[in-house]
């Protein structure tokens, strides 16, 4: 706290702290972060050399036409035509093959179109459960491929129906020779490679294995650093379970964002690693693959979150994602948000330049408009990626204001800690809700710095526990909101809550106990897993009294053991005195 003496010094546990009066040392302090900032960000964004693409070209890409949102799953929808042809020429200078999963839904535009662009086509027939859906792809895909066979290398015949169990590997045998015996094409079937292994009679109805190799999704995930490795071994262990059998790498890739599996981390390095490295191996063993894919699909990401739609070599607005030749970046602007840290920073001090401040203080003020560009940077970036509904976007930009706000209110702390809005100590959550709902008691009342306080601890408190609790007991599509919850989380800090707050300390409780479960499943090689639990952590800490009060109250300790000095006066008061010469009560 400032002592009254002198203003410009800060009294904390004994120690005085030195002011920074000189303009030269603020000047230093700006330079060195911007310095660090620039060091930190060119590490982040460094550009990583990989191995070019022959020709700019592929074997072959997935490719699914639905645009914006989309999806297989919209009733009625039929994809336009000129859709579809301005997808193929964009495609067919990089590629001389795509492959689809359906005919239906106008995607039988794709044939006429590949004629024109002089490409040749995998057709899928996407089959599952329902036996009349299944004839309707059939039909649907044969007589397309009849008008044009010159076009069409082959036929898929179901995609991963096995891995899904729609359909038994004898029920799969016999759709393959329902559809041989309407047509001359070769067949294959694709799935995953495990479900080759488990079925092995499928081999000899078709007349090649399309088989899908996909490092990330392992049930024991492959980093991209292994990953070429692990292809190469599984297409071994095919060859030697399929002797003579010709094989197509149906489906492999990586995806460009979302989150970390283990030491399986999306990225745009990473896919554009995976892809380059993956096409130089396949043309020094000659094995034919298709990629996974095209265009990116929004409409996945409900049922696989944010990485599900994050595969394609073009985004969904069909803008390419990484250069196909020379050096790769992470962070390809990051000269621009070391820019944008520097002015902010800049602003900061040239606004408090008069005000006699700690030391420390001034430290962190020429720090906090870098950090405060990264934290906003990261989320908006996972924003853009995991958005997909209007909804997504409203409750998305919501984050935002409160991670600006809490920002806002930490650069108060620091510029002016004997300020209203910097000494108002919030309101616990129970007192909160009743100011939101009317139902404050007569006489009490909460001023603008308590209500601003109070919904922001609620909301960073509430919308924790709403997050951590799903990612740590099924996390798998989830994504990891660390960049959200790190100004809020150091707000907890300033002012603790103390006395009796059972919905604090419950929600601590609850997110205390994320941290364990959250590690158990994610293991400890999931660095981004290790940040968001260090976040949890940092919500945890500053509510440890009244998660330890609380269990003192709930075993029925609160005399004993608790610390009696701890308790809220309102708690306390509440309390009816006790009488020693009162009769006992009747039972």
């Amino acid at each position: 706290m400032t002592t009254p003496d002198d203003p410009g010094r800060i009294s904390q546990e004994g120690f005085q702290l030195t002011v920074c009066r000189a303009p030269a040392c603020r000047l230093f302090l700006w330079a060195l972060f911007s310095v660090a900032a620039w060091g930190l960000w060119s590490l982040l964004g460094r550009e990583v050399a990989l191995p070019d693409i022959p020709d700019a070209r592929f074997q072959c890409l997935s490719y699914t036409p639905f645009r914006g949102d989309q999806s297989p799953f919209d009733a009625g929808l039929i994809v336009p035509a000129e859709n579809v042809r301005a997808d193929l020429a964009l495609l067919a200078p990089h590629t001389g093959c795509v492959r689809t999963y359906s005919t239906r839904m106008g995607v039988d535009a794709v044939l006429p179109a590949a004629r024109q662009y002089g490409l040749k086509l995998l057709l899928g027939i996407w089959i599952g459960r329902e036996v009349k859906d299944n004839k309707l792809e059939i039909e649907s895909t044969l007589s397309t491929a009849a008008l044009h066979p010159q076009s069409v290398r082959a036929i898929i015949v179901g995609n991963e129906v096995l891995l899904r169990k729609e359909q038994s590997a004898q029920g799969l045998i016999a759709i393959i020779e329902d559809v041989r015996r309407q047509t001359t094409l070769p067949l294959t079937y694709a799935d995953v490679w495990e479900f080759w292994l488990k079925n092995p009679e499928v081999a000899a109805h078709v007349d090649f294995l399309t088989i899908h190799i996909l490092p990330y999704w392992e049930d024991q995930p492959v980093a991209v650093e292994g990953s070429l490795q692990h292809v190469d071994k599984i297409l071994s262990e095919i060859q030697a379970a399929f002797p003579g059998k010709a094989i197509l790498i149906g489906e492999t890739g990586w995806p460009s964002a979302g989150r970390g599996r283990e030491t399986a981390t999306p990225g745009r390095v990473n896919q554009a690693r995976f892809v380059r490295e993956f096409v130089a191996l396949t043309g020094k063993k000659g094995i034919p693959y298709n990629l996974i894919e095209a265009f990116d699909q929004p409409w996945k990401r409900f049922q696989e979150g944010t990485v599900g739609g994050q595969w394609g070599l073009f985004s969904a607005d069909r803008q390419a994602k990484f250069p196909l030749t020379g050096p790769v970046s992470e962070h390809p602007s990051w000269r621009w948000l070391v820019i944008a840290g520097s002015l902010l920073s800049a602003l900061v001090l040239a606004v408090t330049w008069r005000r006699p401040l700690a030391g420390w203080r001034w430290f962190a003020l020429a720090a906090c408009g870098h950090a405060g560009v990264g934290v906003v940077y990261f989320y908006v970036r996972q924003l853009a990626h995991a958005a997909i509904t209007w909804p997504d976007w409203l409750f998305g930009l919501a984050g935002d204001a409160i991670i600006l706000l809490a920002l806002l209110l930490l650069g108060i702390i620091l510029i002016a800690p004997g300020s209203r809005w910097a000494t108002t100590v919030p309101p616990d959550l129970l007192r909160t809700r009743a100011w939101l709902l009317g139902r404050l008691p007569p006489g009490m009342s909460l001023d603008p710095p308590e209500r601003l306080w109070g919904l922001l601890r609620g909301l960073t408190l509430i919308s924790a526990a709403v997050m951590a609790l799903p990612l740590a007991a099924d996390g798998r599509y989830r994504e990891f909101p660390i960049a959200f919850f790190l100004a809020p989380a150091l707000l907890l800090w300033h002012h603790p809550p103390a006395g009796r707050q059972p919905l604090e300390a419950w929600l601590g409780g609850m997110l205390a106990l994320c941290i364990p479960l959250g590690l158990a499943v994610e293991t400890l090689a999931n660095r981004e897993a290790l940040a968001w639990n260090g976040v949890l952590l940092l919500l945890v800490i500053p509510l440890r009294r009244v998660m330890l009060l609380e269990w003192h109250h709930l075993t029925k300790r609160t005399g004993e053991g608790g610390n009696p000095d701890s308790y809220s006066t309102a708690t306390r008061a509440s309390k009816p005195p006790i009488n020693p010469t009162a009769p006992p009560r009747a039972l």
